[in-house]
């Protein structure tokens, strides 16, 4: 995390300085489109049932790649209402230890994608923007287990599920061209799944999670955003 912490500062350090020297356009577009990649960083607690190697695979999954886009439509100087989308990615490869015997392993990969309408407010300065939002809709849940016999692929269980989320953060920008900012925004992702559908072939099942079994989809956002006004 101090390495993180280190490099947003030094990001935003830039920005600023290259801030002072752009030009200032006459009237921005009211539409715009944001974009970031990033870090995620999954919040559920990891349960402490779980045997030794699984506990540790958990743990390993829960930081990611985390990406969005954003388009938005600016109502007026204050607030603006647009549509994100998130996504979160993680994976982890098994191979380097077994789980029947040394014949046996599994690869696994889990996505969280959220979309939803966003509603934002602005504070606008000469040469950047802070920006507070907060969304809610749709949460959905992608988790895919391949299991290798003899270095060969077997089988693959999927795991699926959606609920209703929430996201919240903020962002400050720098203007670095007369219609283009960029900076280092934070934000939280919210959700949690009461069902799970797993898929193995064409056998499928859905199975009901008591509300101390729920999956939590909750992840941290830390995605370096830039923002262009069309």
């Amino acid at each position: 995390m101090k390495t993180i912490f280190i490099f947003c500062s030094s990001l935003l350090f830039v920005f600023n300085c290259v801030a002072q020297e752009v030009p200032q356009p006459k009237k921005p577009s009211k539409f715009s489109i944001s974009a970031g990649a990033g870090f995620g960083f999954r919040t559920a607690k990891v349960s402490p049932n779980l045997q030794s190697q699984e506990y540790e695979d958990e743990k390993s999954m829960l930081t990611g790649i985390s990406f969005f886009i954003a388009p938005r439509y600016q109502l007026n100087d204050t607030y603006s209402i647009g549509i994100n989308y998130r996504q979160f990615s993680a994976s982890k490869n098994n191979s380097d230890y077994s789980i029947v015997d040394a014949n046996i392993y599994a690869n696994q990969k889990r996505n969280i994608y959220y979309i939803g309408p966003s509603l934002h407010y602005h504070y606008i300065q000469e040469h950047a923007e802070l920006n507070g939002f907060m969304s809610m809709g749709y949460i959905g849940f992608v988790g895919d287990v391949d299991i290798f016999l003899e270095g060969k692929h077997f089988r693959t269980t999927t795991l699926t599920g959606a609920n209703l989320g929430v996201e919240i953060g903020f962002e400050y920008l720098w203007r670095i061209a007369p219609n283009l900012y960029a900076g280092a925004p934070l934000g939280y992702t919210m959700g949690a799944l009461s069902k799970i559908t797993e898929k193995t072939g064409s056998d499928a099942k859905t199975i009901k999670l008591e509300d101390d079994e729920r999956e939590g989809l909750q992840f941290l956002n830390i995605n370096p955003v830039i923002r262009w006004y069309l």
